[in-house]
């Protein structure tokens, strides 16, 4: 997507095995509107993977969460049963 640089922290869950959601950071190059962005990820998101609902944080320069990468409420010694990576 153009004026989008990358996209990280993304989580995707489904609750009913049907309806898809998403979570993740889109970091934006200087300049872009961040509202059209926003709406392109999340036209893409649902036409190429079927995702109907998500939640997309636009970023600028660094990372809002960086520094905070392990403060997010589970224990890694789940990992058997749940792949994270940051």
């Amino acid at each position: 997507i153009q004026g989008v640089r990358e996209v990280h922290h993304m989580h995707v869950w489904s609750l009913d095995g049907t309806s898809n959601m998403a979570t993740l950071h889109a970091c934006l190059d200087e300049g872009v509107d961040a509202h059209q962005a926003v709406s392109a990820v999340k036209k893409r998101l649902a036409s190429e993977h079927g995702i109907s609902h998500a939640t997309v944080e636009p970023e600028f320069g660094q990372c809002a969460d960086d520094g905070d990468e392990h403060d997010h409420g589970h224990e890694h010694e789940a990992a058997a049963y749940h792949d994270h990576h940051h």
